[in-house]
């Protein structure tokens, strides 16, 4: 459920942005598309494990989770460079930094299910 209200969080900040005539240039929207799709990948891994019961997969969830993790963080910390050398519309923003955001949250709920899987076993630095 979690995910799937992250998943409704990016919709609306596209549609929000869609709404005001503003759009992401591309190569931020290309780093968005190469993050969705990492991320599904990561949503494939998880439910096909959840399904085939691989209590095992909680390893390599939190190896792919934590390269989602730096891959966010790498196009935040971008952002708020470019933020710093030019003037964008805050509206734009904010949608980035939401949709960057919400895709973070969906892998953390998504980790949290593999531990869940693994019986929560697993020691990650916090």
């Amino acid at each position: 459920e979690s995910v799937s209200d992250y998943i409704s969080v990016l919709l609306k900040a596209y549609l929000t942005l869609n709404k005001k005539g503003i759009t992401f240039r591309a190569s931020q929207q290309e780093e968005l598309n190469a993050l969705h799709d990492v991320v599904s990948t990561y949503v494939s891994l998880i439910t096909d494990a959840f399904e085939s019961n691989q209590a095992e997969i909680v390893t390599k969830a939190h190896s792919q989770g934590e390269s989602i993790t730096h891959h966010v963080k790498r196009l935040r910390d971008e952002h708020l460079e470019c933020m710093s050398e030019e003037k964008i519309d805050p509206s734009l923003t904010m949608s980035y930094i939401g949709i960057l955001n919400a895709y973070r949250k969906i892998k953390d709920h998504l980790q949290n299910v593999a531990e869940a899987m693994a019986g929560g076993k697993l020691n990650r630095p916090r």
